[in-house]
C-alpha cells in the first residue's frame, strides 16, 4: 500500500510539471536579453547567455518554462531567483551545457527560492558561494521541487557544518524522479572539517530515482519525512563520505528506505533514537568493499546478507480484537492488538499463527466469546492519530473475510492484519406438534392404515359367508 501511494505520489507530481509545457506545445519564445530573465508566462528559449544583477521574481499565478539552450544564467551580487508562481527549466540543447547559477562572490544564500511550485525536467543549478547556502532552497509550507532530470550542485557548507544542495523546509515537498545532486564542498575552518550535504530534509523528501554523491552526509537534519522508493525500472544510487542520513537532534524523525544501492562509512548518526521512526525495508548497503551493516534500523521480518542486501525473509501477522458492533470510526488500543512474525509465509497457515500466539508466554491472546455470536476474521483497515497517540478501525475490505486454513501470504511489505468480525447466529425455533395429516410422500407410512382396513374388509367377507352358510 506505501509502496503504491508513493509511487502515485511522485508520478503525479511530474505531470502536473509537464502539464504548462503540454499547453503551450512546442512553440517558445526566443529570449536574447542578455542581463534579465522572463518573468510573465509563458515558454522561453534562451539564445544568448544572461548575466542577472537583480533578484528575478516569478509571481504567483505566473507560469514560466524556460529552456536554457545550453546557455549559462548567472546571478551576481544579490541577486537570485525567487519562484511564487511556477517555473520549469529544461535544457534542449545536444550538450546539455545549460547551467543556472551564482558566482563565488555572490552574497545571496541560494540559485532559486522557491514559494511555489519549480521543476527541473534539464539543465544544471549550481550554489558556488563559499560560506553558506543552498543551489535549490524550498521554503514555504506548501511548496514543492521536482526533479525529473539535469543536476543540482552545491559546493558550498556553512559555519554550522553540513548544508544541502537542496533545502527542503517544514511543510514543504521535494520529489526526485531522476538526474543527479552533487555536494562536494570539503573544507577545513575554526569549525573543523566541513564537508556537503545532498538535501536537508526538514520537510517531506521522495526519492524514486537518480543519483546523488555527497562529501559529507546524503541526507541531513531528517525530521517529518524522508522515503526512497525506486519506481519501476529506476535506480536511486547513494555515495557519502561521512555518512548516508543524519538526524535532527531531540525532534521525532521518520525515514524509510525500500531500496537502491548505498555507499558510506557510516549509516546513521547518533541522535537516532526510540523516538525516532526509521527503516530499512530493502537496498544494498556497503562501505566499499566491505557491507555496511544497518541492522539496528532493520524491522524483525528483514534481514541483510554478507553482501549488503537488505531482504524480506518473514511477514508481520496482526489479529485485532474488535467488539461486537465494531464500526467505522471506533477507537482500539494496544491491548487489543496481538502480533506475531511468520517466518515461513506461505507455509504458515492463520490456524497455525493463532495457536502460536495463544501459547505466548508474555502475551497470550485469548480467545473472547459473544454469547450467540460466531467469530470470524477479515482484512480491514487502521488509522493511527499521531497527536492523540490512538488507533482508529476504518472499516472491513470488501471481501476480506479469511478462512483460518488459508496460508498468510507473502507478498509485500504490509503487515497481514486481521479484524475480529461477529457474526450473528440465528436460532432455529423449536418444531411445533402437526395440527393435520401430511402427505410426506413416503407410502411406508401407510401401511399400517392399509393393514387395519384389510383385516376389516376381511371380517365383513366372513360376516357375509356365514350368513350364506346358514340360509
Amino acid at each position: 500500500m506505501r509502496k503504491r501511494l508513493l509511487a502515485i505520489i511522485a508520478t503525479v507530481a511530474m505531470v502536473v510539471a509537464m502539464v504548462p509545457s503540454m499547453v503551450f506545445g512546442d512553440t517558445y519564445t526566443n529570449w536574447d536579453k542578455n542581463t534579465s530573465l522572463p518573468t510573465n508566462t509563458g515558454n522561453y528559449k534562451l539564445t544568448t547567455d544572461v548575466n542577472v544583477s537583480s533578484m528575478t521574481n516569478i509571481a504567483a499565478g505566473k507560469t514560466v518554462t524556460l529552456d536554457l539552450n545550453g546557455h549559462t544564467v548567472k546571478f551576481s551580487g544579490s541577486a537570485y531567483c525567487l519562484v511564487n508562481g511556477k517555473l520549469i527549466i529544461e535544457d534542449s540543447s545536444a550538450s546539455k551545457t545549460g547551467t543556472i547559477a551564482n558566482d563565488s562572490t555572490t552574497s545571496a544564500n541560494c540559485v532559486i527560492t522557491v514559494n511555489g511550485e519549480c521543476t527541473l525536467n534539464g539543465g544544471k543549478i549550481l550554489h558556488s558561494r563559499p560560506n553558506s547556502g543552498n543551489a535549490v532552497y524550498v521554503a514555504k509550507s506548501g511548496s514543492i521541487f521536482t526533479m525529473n532530470d539535469g543536476v543540482v550542485e552545491s559546493k558550498t557548507g556553512n559555519y554550522q557544518g553540513e548544508r544541502g544542495a537542496i533545502s527542503a523546509q517544514s511543510g514543504s515537498t521535494v520529489v526526485i524522479n531522476g538526474g543527479k545532486i552533487i555536494a562536494t564542498t570539503e573544507e577545513t575552518t575554526e569549525y573543523g572539517v566541513r564537508k556537503g550535504a545532498a538535501i536537508e530534509c526538514y520537510g517531506t523528501v521522495i526519492i524514486t530515482g537518480g543519483t546523488i554523491e555527497a562529501s559529507g552526509i546524503a541526507f541531513s537534519f531528517v525530521m517529518k519525512g524522508l522515503t526512497i522508493d525506486p519506481a519501476e525500472g529506476k535506480d536511486v544510487n547513494v555515495t557519502a563520505g561521512k555518512r548516508i542520513v543524519d538526524l535532527q537532534a531531540g525532534q521525532p524523525d521518520t525515514v524509510r528506505i525500500f531500496g537502491g544501492n548505498f555507499d558510506a562509512p557510516d549509516f546513521i548518526d547518533n541522535d537516532y533514537g526510540e523516538d525516532d521512526d526509521v527503516a530499512v525495508l530493502g537496498g544494498k548497503f556497503t562501505n566499499g568493499n566491505d557491507t555496511l551493516d544497518v541492522s539496528e534500523v532493520l524491522w524483525p521480518e528483514f534481514s541483510q546478507d554478507e553482501e549488503g542486501n537488505v531482504c524480506q525473509v518473514g511477514r508481520m501477522v496482526d489479529f485485532i480484537l474488535l467488539p461486537v458492533g465494531a464500526k467505522s470510526g471506533d477507537a482500539f488500543s494496544d491491548e487489543d492488538w496481538y502480533q506475531t512474525i511468520s517466518m515461513e509465509a506461505d507455509e504458515d497457515t492463520l490456524q497455525d499463527i493463532l495457536k502460536a500466539l495463544m501459547e505466548d508466554d508474555d502475551n497470550p491472546l485469548e480467545m473472547p466469546s459473544n454469547e450467540g455470536y460466531k467469530l470470524t476474521w477479515s482484512l480491514g483497515d487502521w488509522e493511527y492519530d499521531d497527536e492523540n497517540d490512538t488507533y482508529t478501525f476504518v472499516g472491513y475490505a470488501d471481501n476480506g473475510e479469511v478462512d483460518l486454513s488459508d496460508k498468510v501470504p507473502f507478498e509485500d511489505y504490509d503487515n497481514y492484519t486481521l479484524f475480529a468480525k461477529w457474526e450473528k447466529v440465528e436460532t432455529p425455533a423449536a418444531p411445533s406438534a402437526p395440527t393435520d395429516a401430511v402427505d410426506t410422500g413416503d407410502d411406508s407410512n401407510m401401511a399400517v392404515p392399509f393393514a387395519i382396513a384389510g383385516l376389516v374388509l376381511a371380517a365383513m367377507a366372513a360376516v357375509v359367508a356365514t350368513r350364506r352358510r346358514t340360509n
